[in-house]
């Protein structure tokens, strides 16, 4: 592995014109700071998949909601379209009702007239019986 690491210090030499002297001590520190970000990219690793971890669990969550949202909704259909077929029938009774109340008014209306009718009729045939008794009273 040194052998490795003296040969990439020889190339990067000829590259960039620095010399880099590959020594114990360099390499320990190599290592030692290899360690270090192998240890930071594996926490954060394991946070991303915390972090999908729970993002499954959310969803499977808002599936379940969505489920048991459906059977409601469905739940709540049936009972709309009783209520609704209620207030049919609700509104054809009080159709009815209208119409009988109706013809009750124009019943009551026109034996009220007939009514009128007949008082008038009376009152004008007791006029004249009316007049002789008051020409009596007054002579």
């Amino acid at each position: 592995m040194q052998d490795l690491a003296h040969a990439t210090a020889l190339d990067y030499a000829k590259q960039f014109g620095h010399k880099v002297h590959v020594t114990p001590i360099t390499y320990l520190l190599f290592l030692e700071t290899y360690a270090y970000v192998f240890l930071q990219k594996d926490a954060e690793l394991h946070l991303a998949i915390k972090k999908y971890k729970k993002g499954l669990s959310k969803l499977e969550q808002v599936s379940e909601d969505v489920k048991e949202m459906l059977t409601d909704i469905e739940d709540a259909e049936q009972v709309l379209q009783k209520a609704q077929a209620d207030s049919a029938d609700l509104l054809k009774q009080i159709t009815n009702q209208q119409s009988i109340a109706e013809r009750k008014r124009k019943t009551f209306e026109e034996a009220a007239k007939a009514c009128a009718d007949v008082e008038a009729v009376v009152l004008l045939s007791a006029m004249p019986s009316l007049r002789i008794s008051h020409q009596q009273n007054s002579a």
